[in-house]
């Protein structure tokens, strides 16, 4: 049913539409008949005063072109359309509410203004486009909307909220002005910013009835932007290849998360995590993280990828790293020195001298023999002596087992035999032997003063190997005691 103005409008059955112009509407239009409407309608050029209202039925499209609609408000309740759109040259001042519908395409585009808030909840849509336009009051979806693609695009926009629901793709493309952009509920597949025009930025979990989901979130240039992103599920964040605003703050407080990407980043502002809960994998690749923050976030129990990256102004507290942080042993070096200076620059030395070991085992496995003979053996020394310095008890037993070794060699060279211990002489026999085992271990001991006490004359071979076992015990020994000041070490 049409109330409140003339039917003075042209039908154009050729084209197949319904087309009114010029028209000054003074009373209410309402549509409130489930009546299917064959042709698409166009108001060109038309004003209102008063509400245009949709409760029910089957449209082609509705478009609104150079039209103005002064207090009162654009209002759908429910009906199926194949457009509802808002093109260029619209002056709307009024509420437009769009509260239930199905549509394929929801728009709001063309250069026109829209002077109060937008409001769209319980509705099906295949689009809903914002384009080229501006938004001075707030946009608002909430309940049970169910969107697959939402694009803002070359608009300014004062606020820009959702509430709940459930949205495919949700993308803010560059050159997009938001002074606030908060999103308090719902389920996302994807949520995409790539403007550098956004003020304030909230993704925070309020109520506890109603879920927080991003199965995936995007972020590309950012530009001076205070973000909060506090509570709720992600899937996978990817920050893209961009810079973040020297100027920008961005904040991630007791986030549960999949995957962290950080690919091409080159940070300047300030980027934090707080209790970040990452389940499944890290990877840090071509970027530069500048002054960001990982405050009790552990990351022993996810697979990490490090590659060509500089992370060296990067705060770590309370957390841990796998074994293998990147790829390759080159790579996993470059890491773990960076890594060692983090810690060496906030004063926790244990830390840095354990990062220290690692680089240094990457280092070994990343080089061949072939190519780096000495390199790699003394590399290979100090690994297996006391692991770069951080295995006392790996130091013990190395200076047993090349004491014993050389000690048992030695008798050998002097045609000693033990024999069995189970026979009275050869116990005693036995035990006079490994009495001076302690003298060999002192590597200044008198050359011929254990084979005297045997009462084994010192021949030429045992004096060799006698010779060859001091340089050995004494690195072991020294090996020994540098494992044992590494909490003493800077």
């Amino acid at each position: 049913m049409v109330m409140g103005y003339n039917d003075s409008y042209k039908i154009d059955r050729e084209q197949k539409q319904i087309t009114i112009t010029g028209m000054e509407i003074g009373g209410h239009l309402i549509f409130d008949q489930d009546f299917v409407y064959p042709y698409p309608i166009h108001f060109r050029h038309c004003s209102f005063a008063g509400n245009f209202v949709i409760h029910t039925g089957t449209f082609k499209d509705i478009t609104f072109s150079n039209c103005q609609q002064g207090s009162y408000s654009i209002a759908i309740n429910g009906g199926t359309f194949a457009d509802f759109s808002i093109l260029g040259g619209c002056n709307i001042q009024a509420d437009i509410k769009i509260q239930g519908g199905e549509f394929n395409g929801l728009s709001f585009q063309g250069g026109n203004v829209f002077g109060n808030q937008i409001l769209i909840s319980d509705c099906i849509a295949r689009t809903v486009a914002f384009f080229d336009s501006s938004f001075e009051s707030t946009v608002s979806l909430f309940m049970a909307n169910k969107i697959d693609f939402l694009l803002v695009k070359n608009s300014n926009m004062a606020e820009l909220s959702f509430h709940a629901g459930d949205y495919r793709s949700v993308i803010v493309e560059a050159k997009s002005s938001i002074t606030n952009l908060n999103i308090s509920g719902g389920e996302y597949e994807l949520l995409q910013i790539k403007t550098e025009y956004i003020k304030e930025l909230s993704v925070e979990k309020r109520s506890q009835n109603i879920d927080l989901y991003l199965e995936r979130i995007v972020l590309g240039q950012l530009g001076k932007i205070n973000a909060v992103f506090r509570g709720g599920k992600i899937g996978q964040m990817d920050f893209l290849p961009s810079y973040i605003h020297k100027d920008a703050i961005l904040r991630f407080l007791n986030i549960c998360m999949e995957s962290l990407s950080f690919d091409g980043l080159v940070n300047y502002g300030q980027l934090g995590f707080s209790n970040l809960e990452l389940t499944k994998d890290i990877s840090i690749s071509n970027s530069d993280l500048g002054k960001s923050s990982f405050i009790n976030s552990n990351f022993s129990g996810v697979s990490m990828n490090f590659e060509d990256s500089r992370i060296t102004d990067t705060f770590f507290s309370k957390g841990t790293f796998p074994q293998r942080v990147a790829k390759d042993d080159h790579q996993q070096r470059q890491a773990f020195a960076q890594l060692k200076k983090i810690n060496e620059a906030k004063g926790d030395y244990l830390e840095a001298n354990h990062f220290y070991a690692k680089e240094m085992n990457a280092f070994y496995r990343s080089i061949s023999w072939k190519k780096h003979f000495w390199e790699k053996l003394n590399l290979g020394f100090n690994k297996f002596s006391n692991d770069h310095g951080q295995s006392w008890q790996l130091g013990l037993l190395v200076v047993i087992v090349v004491t014993s070794v050389f000690f048992w060699i030695y008798l050998l060279c002097l045609d000693v035999t033990l024999g069995s211990i189970y026979k009275p002489d050869d116990t005693t026999h036995f035990f006079r032997c490994l009495s001076y085992l302690p003298e060999f271990l002192n590597p200044v001991h008198r050359t011929d003063e254990i084979a005297k006490g045997i009462g084994a004359p010192l021949k030429p071979s045992a004096r060799l190997v006698e010779g060859i076992s001091r340089i050995f015990i004494a690195f072991a020994i020294y090996q020994l005691i540098q494992a044992f000041r590494k909490h003493g070490k800077k």
